[in-house]
């Protein structure tokens, strides 16, 4: 069971795909494998947007027509057909949880489950401050701007203190104000088994955020602007893994020199992409084409398949000699890329090459 399907997805290679699906299916043999997996309708339209190169193992898996994915839309209500059911179930094994949850005048069943109530009065209550709501405001800000890792503090302490700012001008919060308020929001709003917790800690570190408030507060703030200390706050210290996120949250925002430091981060981080991401962002910006190509050699040498592709591309766009060309596809290869075999067997037939070289690469191929 995969709860929030976007955070398994990845660039190519790094995250679930078909392939990943077939290799489950064979070591599976003969016991039947199910994936089941949840996503928000807006999250899966973020994951299959746009039409980068990197992200086709994820529009394969999920936009593409497959007899790998069926797709249940889940309705807000449940039916009289289905209330019915859990009516009776109730009947004959009684539980006043479940039972306040269906009878719920204002959410839906799974919503009042999940504690829908009880987390938009601890959300909306003034008597805690506003360092609660600022942090809770805080990690949605981080989500509907294509953060998808884990929370980490310092990451919602620093954004919280730039919200602060944006509405408090130069009155200072009393010390210590972010810091209480992410570990009250982490305290259980519920008595039972599970609990009811705003932040969520997480065993890897970090927080979640409860998804029926992220889904409500990303909703409520999707016109809010950005300014620029909450840009300076997630340039400084969101995850790694989550950069290029980021980058491209700055992008839509057309926030420039922001984009460009995220991907500085990322490529130093050597997150998968960033070196291409960063490399694009330089020549847009009419960097020299040394500088251009010092950071996709950067990328090659940290293994990242993407670079290898750019750079020999980018040799052949800037009429490098076919010696050069050939031994970056040559590395290419040598480094276990599957397509790079083939874009040998290509180059060299484009060359002239010897009729029994150029099998021998399509046969390696």
């Amino acid at each position: 069971m995969l709860n929030e399907l976007q955070g398994f997805l990845g660039p190519n290679g790094t995250g679930l795909s078909r392939r990943l699906l077939d290799e489950l299916h064979a070591t599976a043999g003969d016991v039947p494998l199910v994936v089941v997996a949840t996503v928000w309708p807006d999250k899966l339209r973020n994951a299959t947007a746009g039409g980068a190169e990197d992200n086709r193992d994820i529009r394969e898996l999920l936009a593409e027509p497959s007899s790998y994915v069926r797709r249940h839309d889940v309705a807000a209500r449940l039916s009289v057909v289905e209330r019915t059911r859990v009516g009776q179930v109730l009947e004959a094994h009684p539980d006043p949880r479940m039972r306040r949850a269906l009878d719920d005048p204002v959410f839906g069943f799974t919503q009042a489950l999940a504690g829908a109530g009880e987390l938009l009065e601890f959300y909306r209550d003034p008597g805690r401050g506003p360092g609660v709501a600022l942090v809770l405001d805080a990690a949605a800000d981080y989500r509907r701007l294509g953060g998808q890792a884990a929370l980490p503090r310092k990451l919602l302490t620093a954004m919280a203190r730039a919200l602060w700012d944006d509405s408090h001008g130069d009155e200072a919060p009393d010390p210590g104000l972010f810091d209480w308020a992410v570990t009250t929001a982490a305290g259980r709003l519920r008595d039972d088994l599970a609990g009811v917790r705003a932040l969520i800690p997480l065993a890897s570190g970090g927080y979640g955020l409860a998804d029926y408030l992220e889904a409500h507060l990303t909703s409520a703030r999707r016109h809010c602007p950005v300014s620029d200390s909450v840009w300076d706050a997630l340039r400084d210290h969101a995850p790694t893994g989550d950069l290029l996120h980021v980058a491209t949250a700055a992008s839509r925002h057309a926030r420039v020199g922001i984009e460009g430091q995220v991907c500085r981060r990322a490529a130093a981080a050597a997150e998968p992409g960033a070196h291409v991401r960063l490399a694009f962002w330089l020549q847009l910006r009419g960097r020299p084409a040394a500088e251009v190509e010092g950071v996709i050699r950067e990328g090659t040498a940290a293994g990242d398949p993407g670079a290898r592709r750019l750079l020999i591309d980018w040799l052949k766009n800037q009429s490098r000699p076919a010696a050069e060309v050939e031994q970056a596809i040559r590395d290419a290869a040598t480094a276990g890329d599957d397509w790079a075999h083939c874009r040998l067997a290509e180059w060299l037939a484009s060359q002239d090459r010897p009729a029994a070289e150029v099998e021998q690469a399509h046969r390696e191929a």
